[in-house]
């Protein structure tokens, strides 16, 4: 078995060795966290956990865009679009009213390699927020080569105008 081999399979020893020790002696049971994984037809990643624990549910959506996409010379963008889609869609004028008047509450942040958008409300009002949430995705064919509508249309201006610059 070579160094390397070795040092790779260390942590999980370890970690299993911390696993059993817990365990044993602290009488703590550890559990996995169990989850549901599918793709929708659209090719929509889901990941489904289940916790009746709580009377409270979370909706997390995570766009695998952020500030990598950017050009170098033109930074800011992938956050500044994290904000614009806080701005409504052609549905709903704000998303902040129908999330408070269900109890809930959102944000979201942007990384390198992520823009992570999230909302908290009691578990029984969770249509709420997949309404939400597929409303703000409808955001993302405003930026698709060929608009479908005249919103569309001035959004691409909009987004043409911020990336040139004029508006600084």
């Amino acid at each position: 078995m070579s160094f390397l081999s070795v040092a790779t399979i260390a942590p999980y020893r370890v970690l299993s060795y911390l696993y059993k020790l817990l365990s044993l002696y602290c009488r703590i049971k550890i559990y996995m966290i169990q989850f549901e994984r599918f793709t929708l037809a659209n090719g929509l990643r889901v990941i489904v956990h289940r916790d009746t624990s709580t009377p409270m549910a979370v909706v997390n959506v995570l766009y695998d865009v952020g500030a990598r996409d950017e050009d170098p010379n033109k930074t800011g963008f992938a956050h500044l679009f994290e904000h614009l889609m806080f701005g409504g869609s052609l549905h709903i004028e704000d998303y902040d009213e129908p999330l408070q008047m269900a109890g809930g509450e959102n944000n979201a942040y942007t990384t390198n390699d992520l823009t992570n958008y999230y909302i908290q409300l009691p578990a029984e009002n969770i249509e709420t927020a997949f309404w939400l949430e597929s409303d703000r995705m409808l955001i993302t064919c405003l930026w698709r080569k060929k608009p479908r509508c005249a919103a569309q249309s001035g959004m691409r201006g909009i987004q043409r105008a911020l990336y040139q610059q004029t508006l600084w």
